[in-house]
């Protein structure tokens, strides 16, 4: 077992309210998941999550990374997926989720920009190589799924990775590599970016992959929205003035793509409800901690306190 001692702090006479789990001395050297059935006849939400190092590590090459899961009938279901732990902060807290409550909201979109299919770094010319983009402005007005645009000019068909580091609209550090196949030019993330921070790509032969001197790459932004928390259903959208459908929605991205297009002048009002499809625990549920030890020189212990909703 990766802990020493866990307890839950509860509110006084069971009554609805902020309940935190604290598990001690979680050993983040060894991978495991850690199951917590939820007590009593509640519903539940995932609200945060927090690390607190007791013990830090000499030396990191790959950091740890904690998941959060509902088991539900033997069958568990992402809350959040894997993000990696700061080892390297001593005595401090990595917030590595914060989930607010489940209930409704309304968010607005002020002069959203139109999609493009550059501007966010400066043009890469010359794909036959591993390199680092320059990355202009790094955080974005509205968060949303961006698109790497690549041009196989010499017809080489194109091979390599893109890796694109930034934050997700919660702030979480996020890194998504996306693979680049011959014939396909065009990629959208799977991920929502608040910020772009950096960008590397690899193109070389040593690596596997193909391109040439007249290839070039690119990122820009697609009409996927991000809202800056996560969400289970948009329940009405108004573009420009006008209610309109929503031509489609990521909940687990946390994004949606409005029936009008942006164009830098459109103002969109979200109204959604927030928590109770993707964080939400029913009664009866286990709260599932998936560690993923990193690779790490000497000893990694930490805190974790999962704080949740009841009601």
């Amino acid at each position: 077992m990766g802990y020493t001692a866990s307890e839950f702090i509860l509110p006084e006479n069971s009554a609805p309210g902020i309940v935190s789990l604290v598990v001690r001395n979680v050993d983040f050297l060894t991978s495991e998941n850690l199951d917590f059935p939820l007590p009593g006849n509640f519903q539940w939400a995932l609200r945060s999550v927090r690390a607190y190092v007791r013990t830090a590590p000499s030396a990191v090459t790959t950091a740890p990374r904690l998941g959060l899961s509902k088991v539900v009938s033997g069958t568990a279901t992402a809350l959040r997926g894997s993000v990696p732990v700061n080892a390297a902060v001593v005595s401090a807290a990595d917030e590595l989720y914060d989930g607010g409550r489940p209930g409704a909201g309304i968010m607005y979109l002020e002069n959203v920009a139109a999609a493009t299919t550059s501007g966010l770094i400066t043009q890469v010319s010359n794909l036959t190589a591993a390199g680092t983009a320059t990355v202009g402005a790094s955080t974005l007005k509205v968060p949303r799924k961006l698109v790497v645009t690549l041009s196989d000019a010499a017809g080489s068909n194109l091979a390599g990775t893109v890796t694109l580091v930034g934050t997700t609209p919660a702030g979480d550090k996020i890194t998504e590599v996306v693979t680049v196949v011959a014939a396909t030019v065009s990629y959208t993330t799977a991920n929502v970016f608040a910020t772009l921070t950096a960008v590397t790509y690899d193109f070389s032969s040593a690596s596997g992959g193909t391109g040439a001197a007249s290839d070039t790459l690119d990122i820009g932004m697609s009409t996927s929205l991000g809202l800056p928390l996560r969400y289970s259903e948009v329940t009405k959208l108004v573009s420009a003035g006008t209610a309109e459908a929503v031509s489609s929605a990521d909940i687990p991205a946390g994004s949606f793509v409005a029936t009008t297009a942006p164009n830098a002048t459109n103002d969109y009002t979200v109204y959604y409800r927030s928590g109770e499809a993707v964080d939400s625990l029913p009664a009866g549920a286990t709260l599932r901690l998936a560690v993923t030890a990193g690779s790490e020189t000497g000893s990694d212990k930490r805190d974790v306190i999962v704080d949740l909703f009841r009601w």
